[in-house]
């Protein structure tokens, strides 16, 4: 191979040696596919499902684990859907979550991830930690085309943006969250948010 040649090829494979690995993500075990179908589709209670998991989730590959504490983070959320007055102690879980799907560059899961920690965030009372993790979701290619979610990260900023009194720009994040609502052909939760855009514009005035 004439020397050029051969020079251009090593710098080609340097190149592709900086790239980011494409991790291919081991097939998680049937129990815990169960539970996070539990939660998606709010069918049942999968608390003791997780409690039965628990010792097993520590005998198995890194990967296991962290799903593991996923939807164990994803459980404690939905509890607090239910009871308000539920509330996470400490961020230290999804800290850890956040840290291996980042390394590991998981762009399934990274977006639902980002948001459970503005969730956690934001009920912890740190409302701008919370909506740069919400950005951070959204700016998640993958989750562009999850309409589901999008509703829900946009659902959210809302409600923060409302809390702290930005009403303008929680009319925005509702509107938002109302269209992609209706593309997820939800009913039950567009309800929600109407019911949240209604209490929105009165507290501007416009009853």
């Amino acid at each position: 191979m004439p020397m050029p040649s051969r020079n251009i090829l090593l710098f080609v494979l340097f190149l592709a040696s900086l790239l980011p690995a494409c991790k291919e993500q081991p097939a998680m075990p049937a129990e815990l596919q169960e539970i996070n179908e539990m939660l998606e589709k709010k069918s049942g209670n999968p608390f003791y499902l997780l409690k039965d998991y628990k010792q097993k989730a520590q005998e198995q590959p890194e990967a296991v684990r962290m799903y593991y504490d996923f939807l164990t983070i994803k459980f404690e959320d939905w509890l607090m859907v239910y009871d308000h007055k539920l509330r996470p102690h400490s961020d230290s879980l999804i800290t850890n979550v956040l840290r291996y799907y980042e390394e590991q560059d998981n762009r399934k899961l990274l977006p639902e991830v980002y948001y459970y920690a503005g969730r956690i965030y934001g009920q912890m009372g740190d409302a701008p930690r919370a909506l740069d993790y919400y950005h951070q979701a959204l700016n998640a290619s993958s989750a562009q085309t999850d309409a589901r979610l999008m509703q829900r990260i946009y659902f959210q900023m809302g409600h923060l943006f409302w809390f702290q009194s930005v009403y303008d720009e929680a009319l925005k994040a509702k509107h938002k969250a109302l269209s992609y609502k209706q593309l997820a052909s939800d009913t039950l939760s567009e309800i929600f948010i109407l019911k949240s855009l209604g209490g929105t514009y009165a507290d501007l005035g416009k009853t």
